[in-house]
């Protein structure tokens, strides 16, 4: 359930990069209850707004993991 979970983050997180939609990402808080999931989402934008590589290799991810 998790790893479906996380690959349905990543997969929102790659249409919000492709088409920079910010309502997608409030939906996304309200959709994933969990509080990992939600601090991984948070996570993940501001790794995108500040432009650097996205992947398992930033040391800001794994603290969560």
């Amino acid at each position: 359930m998790l790893l479906k979970e996380n690959a349905a983050i990543l997969e929102s997180i790659e249409c919000i990069e492709s088409n920079c939609e910010e309502p997608i990402i409030d939906w996304m808080l309200i959709k994933y209850d969990c509080q990992e999931m939600r601090q991984y989402l948070r996570i993940a934008m501001e790794i995108y707004a500040r432009g650097d590589p996205f992947g398992k290799e930033d040391s800001t991810l794994k603290s969560i993991e």
